[in-house]
């Protein structure tokens, strides 16, 4: 497991991203480049430069860093986040939620944040697109309540002009976490 890793985002009372109200955690780095990528942002695996993102959550609160998408933070501080919200999960039965671009791509990452929310008790959800080896899937498997499956496109050929990758993998893993039980959207 591992303590660091690289995020781009944190959305509090998100309702999009699995059961009741959530806390979202938006990670860098996607292995596909679709054509409709709606978090541009999330595309490289490290912090960038960009004109103005304001928009975008800082754990600093630093304004020289207004344009940089993304830090480095540790399980500590994105816990630190993630635990405000509390009271909302409780009412609601949500939890947390790791997004991206693609959480998987920063597994030891991942994995130590799933295992901590699983120590408090805090529903958690993977936003992935599936494009990882079954190993990753294998390591967060029991620390992850639901895997939300955002699968593309059933067509390979298609699959590759409009996202950059085959999506072998991601049927074969589909299938996998499918035989597996209930845990997938």
């Amino acid at each position: 497991m591992k303590n660091t890793g690289y995020i781009f985002d944190i959305k509090k009372y998100s309702v999009n991203d699995g059961q009741g109200i959530r806390t979202t955690v938006f990670f860098k780095g996607c292995p596909l480049n679709c054509w409709w990528c709606h978090n541009p942002e999330s595309q490289h695996t490290e912090p960038e430069e960009i004109d103005n993102c304001l928009f975008r959550w800082n754990l600093t609160y630093d304004p020289t860093q207004r344009n940089k998408i993304g830090s480095q933070v540790t399980v500590a501080e994105v816990m630190k986040e993630i635990e405000k919200d509390l009271p909302f999960y409780e009412e609601s039965n949500g939890g947390a939620t790791f997004s991206g671009g693609e959480p998987m791509l920063q597994i030891d990452f991942l994995q130590s944040l799933l295992a901590e929310c699983k120590r408090k008790d805090i529903h958690t959800a993977i936003d992935t697109t599936g494009y990882a080896p079954i190993s990753d899937f294998e390591k967060i498997y029991d620390y992850t309540d639901i895997f939300l499956y955002d699968l593309k496109l059933m067509d390979d050929k298609i699959h590759f002009e409009y996202c950059g990758v085959s999506n072998k993998l991601i049927h074969e893993n589909l299938i996998n976490l499918s035989s597996r039980g209930d845990k997938i959207i």
